[in-house]
């Protein structure tokens, strides 16, 4: 397609538009929805469920969950209280006809990551971290996937940055297009991995391509009489901004309830964690912690 005239009018309108995240978002909302109503017009509206199982040992997927942290070595960080509020809400689902049909989902995902000291006196905020995004997933048999457009911005609490005035605070933020795909090899284990892309990031020189790739293990031993089942789970990352590190999570715990994976479901887990600071205002440094946690999927 050739440039448009000088005068032309679409060309007014395309300068006018702003380079902000929620133009991209809606447009994928838009084209997804399209090529979801076409392709079958039997489809689920805010259906339960999901086409795309969470990552278990990310640290940054979008969950209910709440957990203590041991940190080790850290310049500023010793007990830490995580909390995270958000999750995975599917919009629309084409409703397959057999089980193993493959199907399409559509939704949004958000969450707020908060990081607390409880010791200091008025247990402090220190750095919270908003996700908010699209995603297209989809399923066919053991293989599953998705598709995620999103954005992160981060910030730092009042009370930390209070007591440390001289700290060099930075305007984190990026937009993501970022993809996974998982391969069930059995009904109780899972691979997975794929990776993204950063962009409009800010600080400009923070580096655009990350990979990630994980393993999954629930077994078919339940315990506590069969209202628990247990469950490890690793996941790895490598950014291009930290010269490609392994950022490490382990999680290990049960599943309390329904082993039904779309079924309102409790953890309580342990978690180790080695590699790049999650917490966003601190990308540029290492973090080690131990932590406990409870987490709430829905």
């Amino acid at each position: 397609m050739g440039e448009l005239p000088a005068r032309h009018p679409l060309r007014a309108i395309l300068v006018s538009v702003p380079m902000h995240p929620l133009p991209p978002l809606l447009c994928m909302l838009a084209i997804s929805a399209g090529f979801t109503s076409a392709a079958s017009a039997d489809v689920d509206w805010l259906a339960p469920g999901r086409t795309f199982q969470q990552p278990l040992a990310d640290p940054r997927w979008p969950r209910f969950s709440a957990s203590w942290q041991e940190y080790r070595d850290d310049p500023f960080l010793d007990s830490a209280a995580a909390v995270s509020l958000g999750g995975t809400f599917a919009l629309v689902r084409e409703r397959p006809v057999r089980r193993a049909t493959p199907s399409w989902e559509l939704g949004l995902q958000a969450a707020v990551f908060a990081t607390f000291e409880p010791l200091e006196g008025s247990q402090d905020l220190f750095n919270s971290d908003w996700q908010v995004g699209a995603y297209l997933a989809r399923r066919a048999g053991p293989w599953s996937g998705m598709l995620r457009l999103w954005h992160q911005s981060s910030h730092l609490g009042d009370e930390f940055l209070l007591r440390n005035p001289g700290f060099p605070r930075v305007n984190f933020t990026f937009e993501s297009l970022s993809g996974l795909l998982a391969y069930d090899t059995t009904s109780w284990s899972r691979i997975y991995g794929g990776g993204g892309w950063l962009f409009d990031e800010t600080p400009a020189d923070f580096g655009n391509w990350f990979i990630q790739y994980g393993l999954e293990l629930s077994p078919p031993f339940p315990v506590l009489g069969g209202r628990a089942h247990p469950f490890i789970a690793i996941d790895v990352q490598h950014y291009e901004a930290t010269d490609w590190q392994a950022d490490v999570s382990l999680v290990t715990g049960v599943h309390l309830g329904d082993s039904a994976p779309d079924d309102l479901r409790m953890s309580v887990y342990l978690e180790l964690y080695d590699g790049r600071n999650p917490n966003g205002q601190f990308f540029d440094q290492d973090a080690r912690y131990l932590g406990l946690g409870l987490q709430l999927r829905l």
